[in-house]
């Protein structure tokens, strides 16, 4: 039987875009979130709004998929299989489908951190914030989260 489960592996790794590193680091800095968690975050925003953005260049956070839970994993692939990427049980091990399923989520989560850098964070100062700042700038966030959960998706 085919290995199905790719990104639990422990050899994948998905380096973020190097344009979204100050909106990674100041989410980590306000949340404490590990950097696969607001990868996912930002990933379901941008899956929620039904659009992809390509990355200029590819330098910013890494990490190993498997420090995704399953529950994210499996959002991962059925958002895969969803957008045509894996269609068959070979598919999971041919490394041209497992690289356009790890370009495929980095696109969606680009499109997340464009909209929250572009809608939550345009006005703090990433590189400079207080404990005050940090704390309205997650207040910020939910409150922009809590708004797209009401807009109808795709």
């Amino acid at each position: 039987m085919a290995e199905i489960d790719f990104l639990n592996s422990g050899t994948q790794v998905i380096v973020t875009a190097s344009e979204y590193k100050d909106v990674y680091n100041a989410l980590r800095d306000a949340s404490g979130l590990h950097t696969q968690d607001i990868f996912m975050i930002f990933l379901y925003i941008g899956a929620h709004a039904g659009h992809k953005k390509s990355g200029n260049n590819y330098d910013g956070k890494q990490f190993r998929t498997s420090y995704f839970t399953k529950k994210q994993s499996g959002f991962l692939y059925g958002l895969a299989f969803r957008d045509g990427i894996i269609k068959n049980t070979e598919d999971f091990q041919d490394p041209r489908v497992i690289n356009a399923a790890k370009t495929l989520f980095n696109e969606y989560a680009n499109q997340g951190a464009n909209l929250v850098q572009n809608k939550v964070l345009n006005d703090f100062d990433l590189n400079s914030m207080n404990k005050s700042q940090q704390t309205e700038m997650l207040i910020s966030l939910v409150e922009y989260l809590l708004s797209e959960s009401k807009a109808t998706p795709f």
